[in-house]
């Protein structure tokens, strides 16, 4: 049987609150079966930049794994 092939959430605590943000402490399962520690902040809102290259007609994006 293979791994998952996705991170997924394993434990969570709210470590910290306030009015506008919370910063949670997850415990993260990696798809090879190891865990991790991982802090992290939501809010109500958030801002997202595309980097586009005029010259070469396309947008520039990084992988970024999360956990779900």
């Amino acid at each position: 049987m293979s791994p998952s092939r996705h991170f997924s959430i394993v434990g969570s605590e709210v470590a910290s609150s306030t009015g506008f943000l919370d910063v949670h402490r997850l415990e993260i399962q990696a798809p090879d079966g190891s865990r991790h520690a991982r802090s992290v902040v939501r809010h109500r809102g958030a801002v997202a930049v595309v980097p586009v290259d005029p010259s070469a007609s396309r947008a520039l994006l990084v992988r970024q794994y999360r956990a779900s």
